[in-house]
């Protein structure tokens, strides 16, 4: 078992494994270098927070109801081939996280029940 294993299950909160690459690259982004179990929890709950408001933001794209900045951002990523996708995410990592997420749900409701939005 790895240390991202353990930090993973002595706080409890599962990510998938999309989930928890991008909660990495964030969580430098926003508190250093590295990452330890005392600050895990906290961190990965903020994450979440983020990630549910990044699905909700590709919910109201999805139904013509988002603002101009995020109908322009979604839209962009979901024009966007793989490399300037990756740009994208040096910005903006949890909402093309939640796009990709998204992209590889097996049905649009099925995606938007798991995280409890529809």
């Amino acid at each position: 078992m790895n240390d991202d294993s353990i930090i993973v299950n002595q706080v409890g909160l599962h990510l998938t494994p999309m989930e928890w690459i991008t909660f990495r690259n964030w969580a430098k982004l926003e508190g250093g270098p590295d990452i330890d179990s005392t600050v895990a929890m906290s961190k990965i709950r903020e994450f979440k927070v983020e990630l549910k408001q990044a699905v909700f933001d590709l919910y109201l794209w999805q139904h013509k109801d988002a603002d101009h900045f995020t109908a322009r951002l979604f839209g962009l990523i979901a024009k966007a081939d793989l490399g300037n996708r990756l740009k994208l995410a040096l910005g903006f990592p949890i909402e093309v996280l939640a796009w990709l997420l998204w992209q590889g749900a097996p049905s649009e409701k099925e995606f938007f029940d798991n995280y409890k939005l529809k």
